[in-house]
């Protein structure tokens, strides 16, 4: 009698076991998925940032693609240049109502490692990372 009750006991957990396996999996990889994204947009950002300080030191001077490669340069470690866009320029952006400001927004096409885990990606295997940043 003690046998049949250890091995059914066995037998509940191996079930159980088979039941939350997969669901944990789903949570540990959209918990990657999430901070990947996060990380991605940070560096995205900073890359922004350099961009910008680098067109606000070189007045007028700074071009898109000089722009470009501050940005590929930047986000060099954590991110593939080649999925990153033509950064967005203007030169003459009005912060709080003062002018001649530069701006910059930087686009990223961030692979995702499982495409379901982002609802907003709608279903592509790629999800658009955008940041931007402004200085006088």
């Amino acid at each position: 009698m003690n046998t049949s009750k250890h091995s059914s006991s066995r037998g509940i957990s191996l079930i159980e076991v088979a039941i939350l396996l997969p669901v944990l999996a789903v949570i540990l990889v959209g918990i990657l998925q999430y901070g990947l994204l996060f990380a991605g947009y940070l560096t995205l950002h900073n890359a922004a940032v350099s961009c910008v300080r680098f067109a606000a030191l070189n007045n007028q001077d700074a071009s898109p693609a000089e722009l470009a490669v501050v940005a590929r340069e930047s986000i060099e470690p954590l991110l593939k240049p080649m999925h990153l866009r033509a950064p967005r320029v203007d030169m003459n952006a009005a912060v709080a109502g003062i002018a001649r400001a530069r701006r910059v927004e930087l686009t990223y096409d961030m692979p995702l490692l499982v495409p379901f885990l982002v609802p907003q990606a709608g279903g592509q295997t790629v999800f658009p990372i955008r940041a931007a940043a402004m200085m006088r």
